[in-house]
């Protein structure tokens, strides 16, 4: 399973650790926003035939800790959110 844990996530987004504790820090939104994009080529690319889905834990802000594609008022965190649904 490829996710956070991932060699290649570590080697390419660097910043993976610092996401926690990080709701409603919209200074990360481009950084989490490259991080998404990046996994999802990963999983086009290397994985094509191998992964049929892919969702995001915790998609709002709240449910863990960790980064959501909602903000805690329920509004969608911009980019983000658009770039996620269109992957």
């Amino acid at each position: 399973m490829l996710g956070l844990s991932s060699p290649h996530s570590s080697l390419l987004f660097p910043f993976l650790d610092s996401l926690l504790d990080r709701q409603g820090d919209n200074w990360i939104i481009a950084d989490v926003t490259t991080y998404a994009t990046g996994f999802m080529n990963i999983i086009k690319t290397q994985f094509p035939s191998q992964v049929a889905a892919a969702m995001r834990y915790a998609w709002a802000d709240g449910m863990d800790n960790g980064y959501g594609l909602v903000g805690a008022n329920d509004q969608p965190k911009q980019p983000l959110y658009q770039k996620f649904v269109t992957l």
